[in-house]
């Protein structure tokens, strides 16, 4: 196995007629293109083609700008070596384009490489680092983009200046989906003349925007290849039936760089099956996409980037004072965005667990319910004051055992369940495994540890105290109509805040005499909730 530069300088001195083009070519083609060859073009004489051997006084007077979110990691290396070889270096370069658009946000970039007589080769540039490249990105989940567009006006026009007669589409990231989209929507005569398309680590098309039976138009002429640690190219996954996995020496999700991928003799270095944990996490952020609703894609993604826009335009400059402007922004935002936000951390660490429990309508009819109805409320406070206030000094401990109990067992049933289901697949379940592990440890820790139940029961008290703080204050903020329940909600809003806090910092000695006053205020709560709710419906009748 060898890193791509170092297959170049194996490979250099022999062009492509001595041997035929390869899978590694592509791979370095696609790096190329993540580079600004702009000045190159610029300094061509007018009827000129350039060559990518052009590039190497802009390199070696260390101008060469790589355009790409995370660094060089490596590609400067390739893209020098690929300079320097003979097999590399004397293909031309056409068609160039880098265009860069904040609103509405667009970036493309592509570029194309000839060897005369025997092929060529449209690489699509992926995400760079700014702002705008990866709003687009996003932009998957509920609409056609521009760039896909001008990736497919792209091929069509290169296809009809003439090259070949072996024609390569191929993009690494967001440019593999650019190079997807052009594949599957050339012209009937093009895409007779298309030899192979290369998508690399790229996102699919969203169901709901685009019909996915496209791809089977290029399914047959189409390689799509991925790291071991991936999750990019997991994001609405595009079945094609060559789809090879990549080994990498870098690990994490830094096997999403093109530079890292590993060869053998000018083919793949092929490994068996993808990362387990990656596997989770892309199927979560599938999930968490999926529960957004179509319509409300649009103003969170709007919203999202227009704060992050407001600490700068380029990820890369993304420090912890733009951070900080941010989420200062995000904090005025939409209550739908700070919904979607709020829902990436527990679907992180539950997936879909949740979502089998809750599979049948009448559960969920009863939990909406729950969620939305005035009476719900009113009875769960009158109840929980109740409870609060006659319990013994021990509540709190055994509220901690009983729920994290509940919940362990549960996700360990759900866990058992989808193993038995995936054949006893541990690999590919091990996010789960790992989240039933943790879990039990918290169980023993509670009955067996003194003093854990107390702490730990004490912080998610103070912890969803707080919550329920933020959410009385924004319903005080929303209600306009009715002055008695804007009252109840600021009240609750304030006596939260001051649990949360409390809870957070009393010492044990203090806590049943602390217990009893919060269940006497949530028992007259309650009560105050249920009557208004009488009274009205004796108004009404």
């Amino acid at each position: 196995m060898t890193r791509l530069d170092e297959y170049i300088r194996w490979i250099g001195n022999f062009d492509f007629e001595q041997y035929p083009f390869r899978e590694a070519d592509a791979l370095v083609l696609c790096v190329v293109s993540y580079f600004d060859l702009k000045p190159v073009f610029d300094a061509c004489p007018e009827g000129q083609l350039p060559k990518i051997c052009d590039c190497l006084p802009m390199i070696e007077a260390g101008e060469a700008k790589i355009r790409i979110t995370g660094g060089d990691m490596g590609n400067g290396a390739i893209f020098e070596a690929a300079a320097r070889s003979k097999r590399f270096g004397q293909l031309l370069m056409s068609d160039y384009e880098d265009i860069l658009r904040t609103e509405p946000a667009l970036q493309f970039a592509a570029v194309t490489f000839h060897d005369k007589g025997r092929f060529s080769f449209l690489a699509y540039r992926g995400t760079d680092a700014t702002l705008a490249g990866w709003k687009e990105d996003f932009m998957l989940s509920f609409t056609k983009t521009e760039a896909q567009e001008m990736a497919q006006t792209y091929a069509e026009k290169v296809f009809a200046e003439g090259g070949g007669p072996d024609w390569y589409i191929g993009g690494h990231s967001k440019g593999g989906n650019q190079a997807l989209y052009a594949a599957c929507t050339l012209s009937d005569e093009n895409l007779a003349s298309l030899t192979k398309a290369y998508l690399l680590d790229g996102p699919g098309f969203c169901s709901e925007v685009l019909d996915v039976g496209l791809i089977q138009r290029i399914d047959g002429k189409a390689v799509r290849v991925i790291p071991c640690f991936d999750v990019v190219g997991k994001l609405f996954e595009p079945k094609i039936s060559d789809t090879r996995i990549v080994n990498s020496y870098r690990e994490g999700f830094s096997q999403h760089s093109l530079a890292s991928w590993l060869v053998d003799c000018g083919a793949l270095s092929l490994a068996e099956k993808t990362d387990p944990e990656a596997d989770w996490i892309a199927d979560a952020m599938n999930g968490w996409v999926e529960d957004i609703d179509q319509e409300d894609r649009q103003p969170f993604i709007e919203e999202l980037f227009d704060a992050l826009g407001a600490g700068t335009d380029n990820l890369d400059d993304l420090d912890l004072k733009a951070m900080e402007k941010a989420l200062l922004k995000l904090s005025r935002s939409s209550r739908s965005t700070k919904k979607t936000l709020a829902a990436l951390p527990a679907r992180m660490i539950v997936g879909d667990a949740f979502d089998e429990v809750l599979e049948k309508p009448e559960r969920r009819n009863f939990l909406e319910w729950l969620k939305d109805s005035s009476l719900a409320h009113g009875l769960l406070l009158a109840v929980g004051g109740i409870l609060i206030f006659f319990a013994s000094e021990h509540l709190l401990d055994i509220a901690a055992a009983l729920l994290v109990t509940v919940i362990a067992a549960l996700y360990i049933f759900l866990t058992v369940r989808r193993l038995k289901n995936t054949g006893w697949d541990r690999e590919g379940q091990s996010g789960r495994i790992y989240m039933s592990i943790v879990l039990l440890g918290m169980c023993a820790s509670i009955f067996f540890k003194e003093g854990a139940s107390f702490v730990l029961g004490s912080a998610v008290t103070g912890t969803l105290f707080l919550i329920a703080a933020y959410s009385c204050g924004e319903k005080t903020a929303r209600e306009k109509d009715d002055k008695v329940l804007r009252v109840l909600y600021g009240a609750e809003a304030f006596f939260c805040f001051l649990f949360g806090l409390a809870f957070l910092v009393i010492p044990e000695s203090t806590i049943y005499a602390y217990s009893m006053s919060i269940g006497a205020i949530m028992l007259i709560d309650g009560v105050l909730r249920l009557l208004r709710i009488a009274w009205k419906r004796r108004k009404r009748s």
